[in-house]
């Protein structure tokens, strides 16, 4: 079945020239077993019926329901995909290209680089050098390298092949490379030989070709071509070099005239072929032959060949050989190995090594046992290793795409093989110890080796990240690739004011590159192969890559980096062209946009969390590609979207609120992975290329936002794939196009597309194009060729732009720092800027200025910028809004939820230098015991310094330069509970606190750089990270002392207070994923969706008190308001006891009736924890006591100094009540500290309420329904009249107390209610009023009954005091009532004044 896929090429009817500059080889099928992925049954078919559109698809599929993990499948799908996108057109058809459309192919690139209107001066720009990121490590993380050879006449000369990039030459043994394939059509180099009698002469095997070189790879040409043809390795006769050997996957191919002519000899692919040591006419070679396979030899230069497989392998049933490689050994030329792999259930890829010492004649496996496969006797390392196997056991294998063995110059006995990883042998094959890759011992080795090569005491080891040396036969080793310049770039972003070069290469990771780095040289930011890598354009040196998150690279190289968490990744696949990617707002660079599945993301800091801004129509195989922002309006933004048979082009011009779908492009036509540009300064002009468009359907502009297409395609680009597109900004229409044939320009002056390509390699296919205006400069990150660069087609016309973080800055006092993200060469440039209302400002006149506005509101910012040719200006109303969240909050609010997930908190920003003087206060609870050394709070960069947790239970240690990480501080942090620690360190040593308890290591300790920190985490590391709760985190750049650190324990901390606070964190955000720092601008960020939960620990706003208790009798803390009195000859604290008055409520109470307003901690720092009972405890004004209650009201109730939640118990009821304080004597349970708080229960109730601001029946409420009696004879005041009728309501009765005589009443009253009077007995209860008050001048009457009075006296006695003729005493318009009620004076026409209003009497009432 697996021969079938590899075996039946379908040649195809031309539907466009592909790309040729790859190799033509298919990968190997991987053995399927039963329990394969079930997307893998779609590569099991002839060529030409495999639908690659469909591969993706099950693949996606099948991980959405399977847990990925990296095996031999996995790789194979990427293998594929790599090989196949320069084949398959967009309809998932993969066709291989002739040889002679290849020439042809060729031909035409190489006329785009000599017929330029205006030449290109493409220039390398890395990476050739890796290096890890401490700037000392150089690395083998770089190009992967399929092919070495050694020349045999100088071992300083050698040749490398990639598998991207091209043909390398060094003739300083590897110190420095040279790029020799520039001008060649190539694909992956399969093999390379140099000719062994003159080292001018270099044969290599590249799609579907064998060329040659005669100048040392000046030149080539081409010697020999076949479709599909794989040259494995080359045999060159040491004594006629005339005679070259070619074994490939269509056989042996001989020539004897140098590759003038050639002749096959047969049609069985061959897998290797070596000449005998020392001989010029001996060969030997491995061929294919069924399920099994031939040694075969040649004793005649290669014309005729026997087999000779006595003692060979002979596959089981079910079994099949599927590749051999031989090592013939300089020391003993008739000893032979044969490393041979297979298919088959038992094996796991690997068939075992032979040997032979009769040159051939006889083989015997070297594993003394002879042990083959996994069964009877299973792998194990050393005495049964798999070498295919990436863990010498079971592991995943990649077949012969990773094979290589060499055996030591020096010493027929040792040997060096391997596939994904790599293992030595020192006893001719017996056993096998893991030397590296996935195992072993020599670090930095790059897994998945491709060849070995040796000469004398020269080892080389080509893998996958490129060339290690080594001169002792790999017991050390070290990288020499400098000069290599074949990294595959699968993703590609540059900066905008910095130079910063970032993307995801294909087997190698992710590298960065910063402006201070010398020339071409990155480091390894880590990661493996994702087709990822985006740059922020602001100012932090922000990167980001999908599989090792975010990334600021330091200046200056081996400075290293620091971490940031991504909340979200734009869709990036193995496949062709099939990305989104990450599109920075133009004047906000943490506004980001990015496509996710079949949605738009969008970040507003910077990255770290995301919110869905529109879901297209489809399911998440419709995934969002390209999305381009205008810079001149950026509501109006452009995406693509696979809606599964084409690519559709949306619009928004609401900021992506909604979205309207564009007029298609011209059909019919494959509008596949459609990549787009948009003009910088007209949002309806946008360019649009068509990868799998067809010729003359390949690039397209439309003038009226998407309405109507104006085609730019030519025939100048037929048969030529358009990768990308970029605008030119600052031009006339300015625009280019990256393909696989090169780059070409247009503008609106031009007819046609003008090449653009001089000095790019012919091979060299675009991934992204990206401007980099600070230099003039146009960027290209090639598949397989790494990063080139050339001076713009023509200069752009500065375009200004001003840049800050956000628009919305919530607090006062944070600078605010704009930088430039402006189209201008910064040689020669200026800016002025302009910020109305902004309370200070850096300077003016610089490209980044900082500003502080101190007052909230909206402001304008305007920005002009020259650069001599020509200038421009930009004003952006209400740019940036200031608000004020930064203020302390009082309360416990929330808390970060770290966990071992890699979730916490992370500053970037807090810069302490030398700091020798520290502390750090924060409260935790971690959930259940911690990983060792998973920090609470740890320094980010540099040494380590900070606290931590150790010892597997909770033990609380630290790191410090010059410190112990290893000391035991006796301190154990309680798991599920909160708990609140501290670290203080000093010159003389370090002081830990855990609750109650300290431990202090005097010791030594030197300064240390504090630069950024992590709360929740040891400097990234995902193993070291606290699974619980943080909250309250304080730092100070000063030691503070004991007393300070109890003090403020339970206290919120006041940044006004103490100017050595330098940060201060309560997690009490709303949302979000910044944390503000309550005391400067040093905020954190929440890191890999860490969150924050509700804090229920005992923290407040308040005040703290000390007393040193260790003596009877009262013990006075006034400041906090408690008293304890301490009987005789007992037990006491021995020591200090901290209270604190925390005024609000604790996290849960149990209360009924009125809550207090405040409740106390105690803690307790004697040498006795538990002490004997009080005589007393006094707390006073706890804000819940009234007169109505009665002392039994009150209970005291406690719980531990820590607790939170339903917890409380009762410790005793109030035995007195001096309001408004509570006491507590007999039987009040006070036996140690902890917290406190007054809680009323229903002991004790009075009957009824009363109006006069007390809570009478002890229900909590106040005047609530109040009885209305009045108990004051005054005008005003509780119990007054007067205020009785503030608590009267429609239909009340007010009563009057039988012990009143006479109510003087020196102010007018008006009724307005349905009310009753009820006196006891017309002699008892009289009110009079002074009609000759001053008062009185003015007002109308001294008792008003309006129209909606309704008015019952009763019992009453009413006396004007003062005979008034003009005032009447009581004045009605509504209805009155007397009943047993009089109303008396001298004038009684000017007592009662009726007006419109009705009077009702009854029994003794009268006016008089």
């Amino acid at each position: 079945m697996c021969a079938t896929f590899f075996r039946g090429l379908c040649v195809l009817s031309i539907l466009f020239l592909t790309s040729l500059s790859f190799g033509q080889s298919i990968p190997e099928l991987p053995h399927l077993r039963d329990d394969s992925p079930s997307y893998m049954q779609y590569f099991n078919r002839p060529v030409d019926q495999v639908d690659v559109n469909e591969v993706i698809k099950a693949y996606k599929e099948y991980y959405r329901t399977h847990k990925f993990e990296k095996n031999e499948y996995t790789q194979y799908y990427k293998r594929f995909l790599k090989w196949s996108r320069n084949f398959a057109s967009s309809d998932g058809v993969v066709r291989i290209p002739t040889p002679e459309e290849e020439a042809e192919w060729e031909r035409k690139a190489l006329s785009f680089r000599q017929s330029n209107d205006r030449v290109a001066n493409w220039t390398f720009a890395g990476p050739n050098k890796t290096y890890d990121t401490d700037g000392v490590t150089k690395v083998t993380w770089q190009t992967n390298i399929y092919s070495i050879d050694i020349a045999a006449s100088n071992a300083n000369v050698l040749f490398a092949g990639g598998e991207d990039g091209g043909m390398w030459k060094t003739t300083d043994k590897g110190l420095n490379w040279t790029l020799v394939s520039r001008n060649v059509s190539h694909g992956s180099f399969s093999s390379v030989k140099i000719d062994p009698t003159n080292e001018q002469i270099v044969y290599a095997g590249t799609s579907g070709k064998l060329i040659k070189t005669t100048d040392q790879g000046n030149t080539w040409t081409t010697s020999y071509s076949e479709s599909g043809l794989t040259v494995y390795e080359i045999g060159i006769s040491s004594s006629n070099p005339s005679i070259v050997i070619l074994a490939t996957n269509k056989g042996v191919i001989r020539s004897t005239n140098a590759g003038s002519t050639w002749t096959k000899l047969f049609s069985n692919e061959t897998w290797t072929i070596k000449s005998k040591e020392g001989s010029g006419t001996i060969f030997y070679a491995i061929r294919d032959n069924g399920t099994t396979s031939d040694f075969i030899k040649s004793m005649d230069s290669g014309a005729t060949w026997s087999a000779s497989n006595t003692g060979w392998w002979t596959p089981a049933s079910g079994e099949a050989m599927t590749g051999g490689i031989i090592a013939t050994c300089p020391t003993n030329a008739n000893k032979l190995y044969a490393y041979l792999i297979g298919s088959g259930s038992n094996l796991y890829g690997y068939a075992g090594v032979w040997v032979s010492t009769d040159d051939g004649a006889t083989w015997t496996n070297t594993n003394p046992s002879n042990s083959i496969g996994n069964s009877p006797v299973a792998y194990a390392i050393p005495a049964h290793t798999n070498l295919m196997a990436n863990n010498g056991v079971l592991g995943f294998n990649q077949g012969f795409y990773d094979m290589a063995i060499v055996v030591n110059p020096l010493n027929d006995n040792q040997l060096i093989a391997g596939g994904t990883s790599w293992f030595k042998s020192t006893d001719g094959g017996a056993t096998w110890s893991s030397l590296g890759g996935y195992v072993g011992t020599l670090s930095w080795s790059h897994p998945d080796i491709q060849w070995l090569a040796a000469k004398g005491s020269d080892l080389w080891i080509a893998s996958d990240g490129g060339l290690n040396y080594s001169n002792n036969f790999a017991s050390t080793m070290e990288t020499r690739m400098d000069g290599i310049s074949g990294s595959n770039m699968w993703g590609f972003d540059s900066g905008w004011n910095e130079d910063i070069l970032v993307g995801g290469r294909y087997h190698n990771g992710n590298m960065g590159y910063h402006q201070s780095f010398p020339a071409t040289t990155v480091y390894r930011l880590g990661g493996a192969e994702s087709a990822t890598g985006y740059v922020n354009p602001g100012p932090d040196r922000k990167v980001y890559h999908s599989d090792i998150g975010g990334k600021i690279i330091k200046p200056g190289f081996g400075n290293g980096v620091t971490n940031f968490g991504v909340g979200a990744w734009p869709n990036e696949s193995y496949a062709y062209y099939a990305n989104s990617e990450m599109v920075f707002h133009p004047n906000y660079y943490n506004t980001v946009y990015l496509g996710n599945q079949n949605k738009i993301l969008v970040s507003r800091d910077g990255g770290v969390s995301f919110d869905t801004l529109y879901r297209f129509p489809g399911t998440v195989d419709n995934e969002v590609f390209d999305i381009e922002i205008s810079r001149s309006n950026p509501s109006i933004m452009y995406c693509s979207q696979w809606d599964g048979v084409d690519d559709s082009i949306w619009k928004t011009s609401n900021g992506g609120q909604s979205w309207t779908k564009l007029t298609a492009l011209p059909t019919p036509n494959n509008n596949d992975r459609v990549k787009m540009a948009l003009s910088s300064t007209d949002p309806n002009v946008l360019w649009v290329s068509v990868t799998y468009g067809s010729n003359g359907k390949k690039v397209y502009k439309t003038i009226d936002g998407g309405q109507s297409w104006i085609n730019l395609t030519s025939n100048l680009l037929n048969g030529i794939t358009v990768s990308n597109i970029m605008a030119q900004y600052g031009t006339d229409g300015g625009v280019y196009i990256g393909t696989n044939a090169g780059v070409f320009y247009r503008n609106n002056s031009h007819a046609d597309w003008q090449p653009y390509s001089t000095n790019l390699p012919l091979s060299a296919e675009t991934n992204r194009l990206k401007p980099f205006y600070k230099d003039g400069k146009i960027r290209n990150g090639c598949w397989g060729f790494g990063i080139w660069e050339s001076p713009l087609f023509e200069p752009s016309a500065v375009e200004a732009m001003p840049m800050t973080a956000a628009a919305n800055h919530p607090c006062q006092r944070d600078t605010v720092y704009f930088d430039d993200y402006s189209v201008v060469n910064h040689t020669g440039a200026s800016w002025t800027w302009s910020f109305p209302g902004a309370s200070w400002v850096s300077a003016t006149n610089v490209r980044n200025p900082k500003v502080l506005y101190t007052n909230t509101g909206s402001y304008n910012v305007s920005l002009t910028v020259s650069n001599g040719a020509s200038s421009s200006s930009k004003t952006i109303n209400g740019m940036i809004t200031v608000s004020n969240a930064c203020n302390l909050d009082t309360i416990p609010g929330k808390a970060v939820y770290a966990s071992g997930s890699n979730k916490h908190a992370i500053n970037a920003n807090l810069s302490l230098p030398q700091t020798d003087s520290l502390t750090v206060t924060a409260w935790v609870k971690p959930m259940g015991t911690q990983s060792d050394y998973s920090a609470i709070w740890m320094n980010e960069t540099g040494d380590a310094g900070g606290f931590n947790f150790k010892n597997g239970n909770n033990s609380l240690a630290y790191h410090w330069p010059g410190g112990q990480w290893w000391w035991n501080s006796g301190l154990t942090v309680t798991p599920d509970v909160w708990n609140f620690v501290a670290m203080v360190v000093k010159p003389t040593g370090i002081t830990l606190y855990c609750n109650n308890s300290q431990s202090t290591q005097n010791i030594s300790l030197s300064p240390l750089d504090i630069n950024g920190f992590r709360i929740g985490n040891y400097k990234g590391w995902g193993d070291r990270n606290v699974n619980g709760w943080i909250d309250e985190v304080a730092v100070y750049n000063r030691v503070l002392s004991t007393a300070e650190i109890r003090s403020l324990r339970h206290l919120v901390k006041h940044p006004e207070n103490d100017p050595s606070l330098v940060a201060y964190y309560q997690f009490n955000e709303d949302s979000g994923s910044t944390v503000f720092d309550k005391a400067h601008n040093y905020h954190c960020t929440l890191y890999n969706g860490a969150s924050r939960e509700r804090s229920r620990i005992p923290v407040g706003e308040g005040k703290a008190q000390t007393l040193t208790i260790n003596s009877a009798g009262t013990k006075y803390f006034n400041n906090v308001g408690v008293k304890m009195h301490f009987p005789s000859a007992s037990t006491y604290p021995n020591g200090d006891v901290v209270v604190t008055r925390i005024n609000q409520l604790p996290d849960t109470t149990e209360m009924i009736g009125t809550m207090p307003k405040c409740y106390w901690v105690a803690n307790n720092y004697g040498s006795n924890a538990t002490f004997t009972q009080l005589d007393s405890i006094r707390f006073y004004a706890p804000g819940n006591t009234n007169a109505g209650c009665s002392a039994a009201a009150y209970q005291l109730r406690k719980r531990g100094s820590n607790d939170e939640g339903m917890t409380w118990q009762i410790s005793d009821d109030a035995d007195a009540l001096y309001k408004p304080d509570v006491v507590y004597q007999t039987g009040n349970n006070i036996t140690g500290m902890g917290q406190w708080i007054i809680q009323r229960n229903t002991q004790g109730l009075k009957v009824d309420e009363y109006c006069n601001q007390e809570d009478d029946d002890c229900d909590g409420i106040v005047d609530d329904d109040p009885k209305l009696l009045v108990t004051q004879t005054a005008n005003n005041g509780i119990g007054s009249l007067r205020y009785q009728l503030t608590c009267l309501q429609y239909g009340d009765t007010l009563f009057f107390n039988p012990v009143l005589d006479t109510i003087q009443l020196t102010e007018p009253l008006i009724l307005d209610k349905q009310m009753w009077w009820w006196g006891n007995g017309v002699a008892n209860t009289r009110i009079k009023m002074d009609m000759s008050l001053p008062i009185f001048s003015t007002a109308q009457q001294g008792i008003s009954i309006t129209n909606t009075g309704n008015v019952t006296f009763r019992e009453l006695s009413l006396i004007q005091k003062n005979n008034s003729l003009v005032v009447p005493f009581l004045k009605n318009v509504g209805i009155v009532e007397l009943r047993s009620t009089r109303i008396t004076g001298n004038v009684p026409t000017r007592m009662l004044n009726q007006g419109s209003g009705q009077l009702k009497t009854e029994g003794n009432s009268e006016v008089r």
